[in-house]
């Protein structure tokens, strides 16, 4: 998944060897107290907008006992609905989110031959060192919420999620494809002061931890 001689670069996109994904929308966290960096080599001429969101502005505008509860829980995480691979891997095998991105719609169809089933169990709440919590999860790789059922963790995840991400139901004009179950888009009803829309350019680099 990295380019030649660079251990922890990777090549994104719809030219030879690189990872393509079109599950659409697919929240996650690229590790805690980590750095990122996406740079645009060739950018597309429609689509391939990325999305950001602020993890502290999620956590605060939850309702005081949404805050207690999110704080509590403790996040099961598990490859058993994947395919064993990337993103791109998972949806060549099946693998659906839902348009907001924030509920796993379908398991993988099938398994890489090098699938092999782990489990860990991590905090869905986190502090930083301003003393600010912030949200941090995996939507395809979460399991479920110990304690609660796996509808039922999906449920209350995606909750947060929405409420957190400032999600605005009557602005919301996402598609489906019925064939392939993939969103043709994510119908933009997300408050802009929780989340920011990149518009790639040639030329553009974003950092962010």
């Amino acid at each position: 998944g990295s380019d030649t001689g660079r251990r922890k670069v990777r090549s994104l996109g719809n030219t030879k060897g690189a990872l393509f994904c079109r599950t659409g929308l697919e929240w996650h966290s690229d590790g805690v107290g980590t750095n990122t960096i996406l740079s645009c080599i060739q950018a597309p001429k429609i689509g391939g907008d990325t999305l950001f969101a602020s993890s502290t502005k999620m956590y605060n505008r939850l309702d005081p006992e949404s805050k207690i509860e999110a704080s509590k829980a403790i996040v099961v995480y598990s490859n058993r609905f994947t395919s064993g691979g990337y993103s791109a891997y998972d949806c060549e095998n099946g693998l659906r989110m839902n348009s907001t991105g924030t509920r796993l719609l379908r398991p993988a169809q099938r398994r890489l031959p090098s699938w092999r089933y782990w489990s860990k169990t991590m905090p869905l709440v986190f502090t930083n060192e301003n003393g600010d919590k912030f949200i941090s999860v995996d939507i395809r790789k979460f399991d479920h919420i110990q304690g609660l059922t796996v509808e039922k963790s999906r449920g209350k995840l995606e909750d947060w999620l929405l409420r957190g991400l400032g999600w605005c139901e009557c602005l919301r004009k996402s598609k489906f494809d019925p064939e392939t179950l993939l969103a043709i888009d994510d119908g933009g009803g997300w408050d802009p002061r929780c989340v920011y829309r990149h518009k790639w350019k040639t030329g553009d680099s974003i950092l962010f931890n």
